[in-house]
């Protein structure tokens, strides 16, 4: 029987840098791509629509730069960490259970999923700077009953998510869906 041998490569820190500058370049500008039209279009707007100039912009600099670089980061360790689980079970829980389990796991993730999104949190802690006597709907929604809101915004990920499982399982078409949605919006819009 032959014995294997594994040979190590030794490498100085240097080098370890020049292996990892590519790989790390590529993930930065990804996400300058993905930010850029956001910035140019914040950017624009501020001086164009509101003609008020840019102040600071070390400062503004300095925090989309964190932005990018979070953004990297969080992208990284969503490649790396979540997206192979969620590959595993994707695959895995169709095979091994009946599709109302399926379907009932995919509404309690997308709920999961409202519950950490971080906008939420911002939602609610925007809502403290709305002044009851401006919008006072918009005060008592964001204020009173936030917990409320955020449950309806769970649940509708949630159905989102189990109607996106159908329609891949059963390759439904997006258009209907879309229809009955718009739909739908601009009567809650109008009303």
């Amino acid at each position: 029987m032959a014995s294997t041998q594994q040979s190590i490569v030794k490498l100085s820190t240097n080098q370890k840098i020049q292996l990892l500058i590519p790989y790390v370049n590529k993930r930065i500008i990804a996400q300058i791509k993905s930010v850029a039209l956001i910035i140019v279009y914040l950017i624009s707007f501020q001086v164009i629509v509101l003609n008020i100039a840019i102040s600071e912009a070390a400062i503004l600099a300095t925090g989309i730069a964190v932005v990018v670089l979070g953004l990297a980061l969080f992208m990284e360790g969503l490649f790396l960490g979540l997206m192979p689980l969620g590959e595993i079970i994707g695959i895995k829980l169709p095979q091994k259970t009946i599709l109302p389990v399926t379907l009932t796991f995919a509404f309690i993730l997308g709920i999961g999923a409202t519950f950490a999104e971080p906008a939420i949190g911002i939602l609610k802690a925007a809502g403290t700077f709305v002044e009851a006597w401006d919008a006072p709907l918009l005060f008592m929604i964001l204020n009173k009953y936030s917990n409320y809101l955020v449950y309806s915004v769970g649940v509708g990920v949630g159905i989102a998510v189990l109607f996106g499982m159908l329609r891949f399982l059963y390759g439904w078409s997006l258009k209907p869906f879309i229809y009955i949605l718009v739909g739908i919006l601009s009567a809650f819009s109008l009303w």
